[in-house]
């Protein structure tokens, strides 16, 4: 969500804004950083480095019971 508000984070994942941003605070602390750009370039060094997902293994087929 690069780019937004804490108040739009909030209204899309529908949470208050303050816990946005209390746990904005947390991720930067953790990475100690000073701002938001900054987490976001570790967020796209992280998925740079990643493997590929893996794609989603077929549903399972269950036999009717005879």
């Amino acid at each position: 969500m690069a780019g937004l508000t804490n108040a739009q984070i909030a209204a899309e994942l529908v949470l208050s804004p303050k816990t946005v941003s209390a746990h904005v605070e947390h991720i930067l602390a953790k990475l100690g950083v000073a701002r938001r750009a900054e987490i976001a370039a570790w967020a796209a060094t992280v998925r740079a480095t990643e493997p590929p997902a893996s794609p989603t293994p077929p549903q399972l087929q269950v036999a009717a019971p005879n």
